[in-house]
């Protein structure tokens, strides 16, 4: 009986020691292909669709940039964009030039007066940013995307 026993014990840390199973490869989607920004005839103009759905269309290459989320502002210096920004929200801190940057609040309590002070050519917002509030901004004449 203990014979069977340690026989057993023995095939079950035998089995152990083996090699393990190779993850079956998980299949991955695409994303689906969006539309190239489209260019306005005889003009300099493009229409892009934004993540939100909608619209947005810009006469010229924007000179002053809002950015409303860091995400986003990070991306816009990445880019080379760092010039154009004129403002920030009130937690982006990279990279250190934003830290001269003006703050225009946070995703609760942005200050709308004095995001349209500013004049941008483009206000960025992001997903976490509210619908009322880029309805408010676009109701102001501004551009958002």
């Amino acid at each position: 009986m203990i014979r069977r026993f340690l026989l057993l014990l023995m095939l079950l840390a035998l089995a152990g020691c083996g090699q393990a199973a190779a993850p079956a490869p998980t299949p991955t989607v695409a994303p689906a292909p969006t539309a190239a920004p489209t260019a306005a005839p005889g003009g300099s103009a493009v229409t892009v669709t934004d993540s939100a759905g909608r619209e947005v269309t810009l006469q010229a290459p924007p000179a002053r940039i809002v950015s409303l989320a860091p995400s986003t502002t990070e991306i816009l210096f990445a880019l080379g964009l760092g010039p154009q920004v004129a403002a920030v929200d009130d937690f982006s801190n990279y990279p250190p030039e934003t830290a001269e940057l003006p703050k225009i609040g946070s995703f609760g309590t942005v200050n709308v007066e004095r995001i349209t002070a500013l004049q941008p050519d483009l206000v960025l917002a992001a997903g976490i940013t509210a619908p009322e509030l880029v309805q408010q901004l676009a109701d102001l004449g501004l551009t958002v995307a």
